[in-house]
């Protein structure tokens, strides 16, 4: 048993001169071992949080999601009213003729424009007969009384 002790004893100061060398390499490898080690001589580094560091390497935190959030019910608010606009635009453009519809009217147009040149045309005759024969019983008239005159 006592083997086993001196072995055992072995391993813990082959442990104890691994430390002790890993803080030699630590402090400068001086072999001192005055217990000084690099963490020691570094001025103190304040310590950053898990958000600075999310900065840091471009991720979103919860506040840029709310304000990207805002932006995006902003826009689909504009958008929805767009999309409104545009479905009153094209209902307007569906009740407005078509290209059949404006060819009837103008078929349409042209029957009126030829009944009104009839109309007038109609007129016109009438008042140039009733014009003659005004002049013609005028000059019925005048020779009649013309005749008498004469023969008296």
């Amino acid at each position: 048993m006592d083997a086993q002790e001196n072995t055992g004893s072995a391993e813990e100061t082959t442990t104890t001169e691994n430390t002790s060398a890993a803080s030699d390499v630590e402090s400068g490898g001086n072999g001192a071992g005055n217990g000084v080690t690099a963490a020691s001589k570094e001025p103190h580094r304040p310590e950053v949080s898990a958000a600075t560091i999310g900065r840091m390497m471009g991720l979103a935190t919860a506040s840029d999601l709310m304000l990207l959030d805002n932006k995006i019910d902003l826009l689909m608010t504009r958008v929805g009213n767009l999309t409104t606009r545009m479905e009153r635009v094209v209902s307007t453009l569906n009740d407005a003729p078509t290209g059949s519809d404006l060819e009837r009217i103008d078929v349409q147009i042209a029957a009126l424009r030829t009944l009104i040149k009839d109309v007038l045309a109609d007129k016109v005759a009438e008042k140039e007969e009733k014009g003659k024969s005004t002049k013609l019983s005028e000059t019925i008239r005048s020779s009649s009384s013309e005749d008498k005159s004469e023969g008296e």
